[in-house]
């Protein structure tokens, strides 16, 4: 008799508190039905699974999200940040020749999209100016380390970093990303291939697993370094 009377005082006790806070019926019903459940005994009382998910407002594992704030957050904060304008520096007066002697190529775009800059995150307009350049975007002594070649805006000064924003280059129709996530060490802990209209999803997805601590996208196609996102 007094283990009815402990459930009840927990239905109770519920009940009150969702006068103040929304709580799935869900839950209430399951506390209800301990009386009459096999065991009978009022001890256990979980929460359904739509209740569990309610609650798991915070899908970003080592995020700074303050416990008050977790309310208003629907998923991970993260930063994209574009490659420093610093890595223009030497070439931006040189001819085409002196870059080539370098390693270095000066094109002009023909087509928008089609030209996307590693610094300002952007399409280069018809007509302007990009350098080609080899870049080291992973330069840890891991078996993952890579240099490859990217396109940079030679007008870029400016690098791209936002928060919770995505760049024009990662939205542009017919495009292919490959997003790579790295652990702590520069190791890989997971890669997919995916369309634009993805990247949200795939960010989200990635960072909700504490191994994952950056992710560098690519593009697909030639393989070429995009940018990096990581936890804000």
């Amino acid at each position: 008799m007094r283990r009815k009377e402990s459930s009840r005082g927990l239905l109770i006790v519920l009940s009150d508190f969702c006068a103040s806070y929304p709580v799935s019926e869900a839950l209430i019903t399951e506390v209800d039905d301990v009386e009459n459940s096999p065991s009978g005994n009022g001890q256990t009382v979980r929460p359904s699974g739509t209740m569990a998910t309610e609650m798991n407002t915070n899908s970003c594992p080592g995020s700074n999200i303050r416990r008050e704030e977790m309310h208003q957050k629907t998923g991970c904060s993260f930063r994209v940040s574009g490659i420093s304008a610093e890595v223009l520096d030497e070439f931006r007066q040189l001819s085409d020749d002196e870059l080539r002697k370098r390693n270095v190529f000066r094109y002009i775009a023909d087509q928008k999209p089609g030209y996307p800059c590693r610094v300002s995150l952007v399409d280069a307009e018809i007509g302007e100016a990009l350098l080609l350049l080899n870049f080291g975007h992973l330069t840890s002594a891991t078996p993952y380390r890579s240099v490859g070649p990217i396109f940079v805006r030679e007008s870029a000064r400016e690098t791209y970093v936002r928060i919770d924003e995505i760049p024009e280059v990662l939205r542009a129709r017919g495009r292919l990303l490959s997003v790579r996530a790295y652990d702590s060490s520069d190791m890989l802990a997971g890669a997919v291939v995916i369309e634009t209209a993805e990247i949200d999803q795939s960010i989200q997805e990635f960072f909700a697993d504490r191994q994952v601590a950056y992710l560098h996208v690519h593009y697909a196609g030639p393989g070429c370094f995009a940018c990096r996102v990581e936890r804000a």
